[in-house]
């Protein structure tokens, strides 16, 4: 009978865990639903700190252990940043970006694109795989992917300098008021990057972007902020 017991003991706590977690994961899961697609492309900090307002960190990561890649993809931002109560381990941030990108979620792909680029994470760096990633990401129209790959054109790292390919990814990320792509269309337009020289149009795009850089670039051009 002892053993029994035990044994419908064992039963009856893993019923409870089991309801536990997902209680957990459903709160969790409930904060992610609240992001609009078009908020998937904005600022990380932003998003974990609105998501944080309505979950813990035990039930983001549980929510991303049971392989839901949005909750992998905001784990991932969040130990490589260190933020809203996580500690920053960029080499714990990495693992869960590779499992969010493995699962084809853009905004994983884009970040763990930047990793490679950067070496974060103990990573070598690697702009070849980074333009991969950031193209996977950028075929969804995600901003950071467009942005990034944008700027490995502009640049001819990793890919063939391509200023055409270049602009026509800043211009998608446009719609998403992304401050560094309109800087370097401003950029673009200043000198003349595959493109006639438009002044005025760079001087747009510069007030537009808002960054020190493009206040900087304005006051280079002699122009009013």
């Amino acid at each position: 009978m002892r053993g029994a017991l035990v044994l419908i003991i064992a039963a009856g706590l893993a019923a409870c865990a089991s309801v536990l977690a997902s209680a957990d994961t459903n709160t969790a899961r409930a904060a992610l639903d609240r992001i609009t697609p078009a908020e998937w492309s904005s600022n990380y900090f932003t998003l974990l700190t609105g998501v944080m307002e309505h979950t813990t960190r035990g039930e983001l990561e549980a929510l991303a252990e049971s392989g839901d890649a949005r909750a992998q993809n905001l784990v991932g931002e969040a130990y490589m940043v260190g933020a809203v109560g996580f500690p920053r381990d960029e080499v714990e941030g990495v693992r869960w970006l590779q499992l969010g990108a493995a699962q084809n979620f853009a905004g994983a792909q884009s970040t763990l694109g930047w990793a490679h680029e950067t070496g974060a994470g103990d990573l070598e760096v690697d702009l070849v795989e980074a333009a991969r990633l950031y193209a996977l990401a950028a075929e969804q129209d995600e901003a950071g992917g467009l942005v990034n790959l944008g700027a490995l054109y502009l640049q001819g790292r990793g890919v063939s300098q391509d200023y055409a390919e270049a602009r026509r990814l800043f211009l998608r990320a446009e719609p998403h008021g992304v401050a560094p792509a309109l800087g370097n269309l401003g950029v673009i337009y200043e000198r003349g990057l595959g493109v006639p020289v438009d002044r005025a149009r760079a001087a747009d795009y510069y007030r537009r972007c808002g960054m020190e850089f493009c206040m900087v670039r304005l006051l280079g051009m002699g122009e009013a902020p």
